[in-house]
């Protein structure tokens, strides 16, 4: 298991000047709120998914420690969705 932390960064709207190039996406999408991130590697399968927790949770979880985790999986693509901590 490993852990990150996404801050968030200010919204800029950017409207280009005559002759100047749009933005491109990653310089106008930006987030508003802070993410913790919790990657969780399956017992069953060995695949890892990302789990986002709140800021209690992050902090108390460690390296190494095992959880139990409820997702849903895409049905033909396995696309994990929805997934939580319990």
């Amino acid at each position: 298991m490993g852990k990150e932390y996404v801050a968030a960064t200010e919204i800029q709207e950017a409207s280009p000047a005559d002759g100047e190039a749009t933005p491109s996406a990653s310089e106008t999408l930006r987030m508003t709120e802070e993410q913790w991130i919790v990657s969780v590697q399956m017992v069953a399968d060995q695949r890892w998914i990302e789990v986002r927790v709140d800021k209690a949770r992050w902090e108390k979880l460690n390296e190494g420690d095992r959880v139990k985790v409820t997702y849903r999986e895409g049905k033909y693509t396995g696309t994990t969705w929805g997934a939580e901590i319990r």
